[in-house]
Parts: C-alpha cells; sequence; structure tokens
C-alpha cells in the first residue's frame, strides 16, 4: 500500500488510497456517508477494457474527474502509460450529455467531468490519439451545454470552450478555428450573461477576420433580439469599421444601429457613436453612402411628419442628436443631402426643429424628398396616427421604392 491518500476539495467525503501490484494499478476507493463507509476496488488495467459495472456511475465519474484535475501521483504514475489518457477520453467524453437537467447531484457531476476532460485535451492533447477528431467532437458537445437553463452549467462550458478554442488554434485549420470561433457566439442564448463574455471573446480575437453575415445571423436579423451589454455595441462597432477593408456588405448593421439610435433609449447614445464611426469607414462607397441617405431621410421625414401631429418626441429627439452629430462631422458628402433634404421638408413648412437645427437656405431641394411629400402630402401617410411606418423594419415597400436612390 502507498502510503499517500488523495482527498478531493470537490467532493470531501471521497478519498483514494492507491495500490500496486505486478498484474494491476489499483484504486481503493472510501465514500464516507453518514459516518458509515463504503469501499470500492476499481482496477485500472493495462488492456483498458473494465467497465467498471459494479459500481455507480456518478462515483466513478467524480473520483476521476479529482484525480485528473489534481494531478495526483497515482494520475501521474498513470498518465505516464502510453494510451492511458486515450482511456480516459474515451471511455469519459461519450457521458457528456447537453440534455437538460434540474438535479443536482447529475449538474455537479456533469461540471466536473467536463473540466477534467477539459484539463486532458488542453494539457495532454500531444498523447490524445486522432486528436482533431475528439477535438471537434468535445467542442460540439460543450457548444450543446451553453443551452442549458442552469447558468453554473453555462459558465462552466463558456470557460472550457474558451480553453479548447485557444489550443485547437495550434491543432485545427485557420478557417476550421475561424468557424469555432463564430459558433461560441452563435450558440450563446440571447438571455444569458454568457453572452457578454462571448462578445468580449470574439472582440480579443481580432473580430475582422470574421464576416458581418455571422453577426447579422445572430443578433441583426433577430426580431427577439435585446441588447444587454455594451461590449456588443463595441463588437458591432469593430466588425462594421474593419469590414470597409473586406469588401463585406454592412447595409444592415446600419439599418440595426439607427433602429437603436431612434428606438432605444438606453443604447442610443452607445449606438449613435458606432454609425458615425461607421459612416467615416464607408465615405468612399457612394452605394453605402446612398444607402445611409435613404435611411436618413426616412428618418426626417418621419420626425417631421411626427412633429406635425406632436407625436414622438423623444424619437424626434433622437433623430436631432443624429442630425447634430453628422453635421459636426467631416462627411461633407453626407452633410449636403442633408441640407437639401431638410430644404425640402421645409418648403412644406414642416419640422421647423429641423429647420432652425441646419441652414439649408442656399443649397438645392432634395428631388426625392420634394416629389415624395408632394404627392403623399394629403394621404394617409400624413393622416394616420402611427408615423413609425417610417422607420418600421422590415420596411414599408411603398415608402422604400419612394424614398430611395434610382
Amino acid at each position: 500500500m502507498i502510503n499517500e491518500n488523495v482527498h478531493s476539495p470537490y467532493e470531501t467525503n471521497i478519498e483514494i488510497s492507491p495500490i500496486e501490484t505486478k498484474e494491476d494499478n489499483q484504486l481503493i476507493v472510501t465514500k464516507t456517508l453518514n459516518e458509515s463507509k463504503q469501499n470500492f476496488l476499481i482496477n485500472l488495467n493495462t488492456n483498458h477494457n473494465h467497465r467498471f459495472s459494479n459500481i455507480p456511475l456518478f462515483f466513478i465519474v467524480k473520483t476521476f474527474a479529482m484525480m485528473i484535475l489534481d494531478e495526483t501521483p497515482l494520475f501521474e504514475k498513470f498518465s505516464c502509460k502510453y494510451g492511458s489518457i486515450d482511456v480516459f477520453v474515451d471511455h469519459f467524453l461519450p457521458l457528456v450529455h447537453g440534455f437538460e437537467s434540474y438535479w443536482s447531484d447529475f449538474i455537479e457531476t456533469r461540471i466536473l467531468l467536463v473540466n477534467a476532460l477539459t484539463h486532458l485535451m488542453v494539457h495532454y492533447a500531444p498523447t490524445i490519439s486522432r486528436i482533431k477528431k475528439k477535438y471537434s467532437k468535445f467542442f460540439k458537445l460543450l457548444l450543446g451545454l451553453l443551452n442549458q437553463s442552469d447558468i453554473t452549467t453555462q459558465v462552466t462550458a463558456f470557460r472550457c470552450l474558451t480553453k479548447v478554442h485557444q489550443r485547437a488554434k495550434c491543432i485545427v485549420t485557420r478557417r476550421a478555428w475561424i468557424k469555432m470561433t463564430m459558433k461560441i457566439l452563435t450558440f450563446c442564448p440571447l438571455d444569458s450573461p454568457v453572452l457578454q463574455l462571448a462578445t468580449k471573446y470574439i472582440i480579443d480575437r481580432k473580430p475582422n477576420k470574421f464576416k458581418l453575415s455571422s453577426i447579422y445571423n445572430k443578433f441583426v436579423r433577430n426580431d427577439d433580439v435585446l441588447i444587454t451589454c455594451l461590449p456588443f455595441i463595441q463588437m458591432i462597432h469593430t466588425l462594421v469599421i474593419e469590414s470597409a477593408s473586406h469588401n463585406d456588405d454592412p447595409s444592415e448593421v446600419f439599418v440595426f444601429l439607427i433602429n437603436k439610435v431612434i428606438n432605444d433609449e438606453l443604447y442610443s447614445n452607445a449606438a449613435l457613436k458606432v454609425f458615425i464611426d461607421a459612416m467615416t469607414a464607408f465615405v468612399e462607397n457612394i452605394e453605402i453612402m446612398n444607402w445611409i441617405i435613404f435611411l436618413l431621410r426616412k428618418s426626417l421625414i418621419m420626425s417631421a411628419l411626427a412633429e406635425y401631429r406632436k407625436k414622438y418626441r423623444k424619437r424626434r429627439e433622437a433623430v436631432y442628436q443624429l442630425i447634430s452629430k453628422i453635421m459636426n462631422s467631416n462627411i461633407l458628402y453626407i452633410q449636403n443631402r442633408i441640407k437639401q433634404i431638410i430644404k425640402s421638408i421645409s418648403m412644406f413648412n414642416l419640422c421647423l426643429t429641423l429647420s432652425q437645427l441646419v441652414v439649408a437656405q442656399d443649397t438645392e431641394i432634395d428631388d426625392i424628398t420634394f416629389n415624395f411629400l408632394t404627392s403623399s402630402i394629403n394621404d394617409e401617410y400624413i393622416e394616420n396616427d402611427d408615423l413609425k411606418v417610417f422607420i418600421r423594419f422590415p420596411f414599408d415597400d411603398f415608402i422604400d421604392n419612394e424614398l430611395m436612390e434610382a
């Protein structure tokens, strides 16, 4: 008997005592419950075929997880044998289940198991056979755990994902690694606090290498999205600016941002800063500039009609703040077009606030705005109390066709 017992910091009622014989490496695992002790004999034979059929599964998982996470002398001795780490991985990887559970013992055991497997995958990767395949399988299992309602499981899964992801950079191809990076974000539940950790992690991984479309599918195109963290706004800021040099289309992001500016009081200022900085990044792209002008034209007409109807004061103020920031920027093309739009609106005696905000006497009119108001001044859009149709997303087809550049 080796005179060194191992006590787990995770399960205080478990004690592991190693034994050495000529034939087998053996463990005596003692579990104490209500002052009574129960001993189990576990063989770690060289053929690695023992399935511990006479011992409770949770007990086995906790025992080995303790050995691995503590890197006990017995584990160090055992891990030196060729194929031993493969035994742990092959035997316990299939036990990671992603199904929902509210049983505390199951949750605790699964967390221990996931942490132990992560430790092996990260620190003993060179000794694991078919490592790419096992990395891929374990990564998918961890992604599934992100959707658990138990927040402890979510946080544990995220931490393990980041460790495995960082280690995978030296194992898988760059293309596969980038896909893994975006999956961490896209698998995070929208209502989970892990979302904030994930967005910060993505930002730190140089997101300019990723496509904006990966973000659209998760957030911008999701009608139920609620931006609850500033790191997300920061990520959008980084992505949309970097996309200027990667020929990535940011149109939907601008729609998302202007919607946040006008309709989200909490994050209006944050979205406003991103909107202005993003416009500056695309100042040489006339197609994107015209798209932004289209969005501003809709917003300005909405503000003018809303002031006429004495409605939506806060939304109008958000639009005024947006226009004020743009007029103080260096984007002359947009500034001149805004002046033309405001002059066209003022010709119908609409929105005196805009006329006071931007001096536009010596500029031409915006034909699109003028023609739209001329044909629509007496129709339902003026009389309708619901003027949000001008900033509704998805857009109103009639308004869009009339207000978009030819």
